[in-house]
């Protein structure tokens, strides 16, 4: 086993400023770190804005494509997806 104490939520509801009825302060605070696994760039910048302001770990993962991806973030430790000098370019051929 893993660990008793730890809570895993999966959620399939969109991640986005149109959200943040669901996604609000509460919901951030009540986390000690954020594990994602998106499927596009806009979620991820947003999850990744809101780790940086609620300074949350942050293990980014994801597909695009064929691209997988993974980066742990810490605050005040590593630089933020956002942050990233390397910038996924969205791809209209992707399905």
């Amino acid at each position: 086993s893993l660990n008793n104490r730890i809570n895993v939520r999966a959620m399939s509801l969109k991640v986005s400023p149109e959200t943040e009825n669901e996604f609000n302060d509460e919901f951030w605070l009540r986390y000690d770190v954020v594990i994602n696994a998106l499927d596009n760039i806009t979620a991820r910048q947003y999850v990744d804005s809101k780790c940086v302001f609620y300074q949350l770990p942050l293990l980014e993962s994801g597909t695009l494509g064929t691209k997988g991806n993974t980066l742990p973030i810490i605050p005040n430790l590593t630089e933020s997806y956002g942050s990233d000098p390397v910038v996924d370019q969205v791809d209209d051929s992707i399905p």
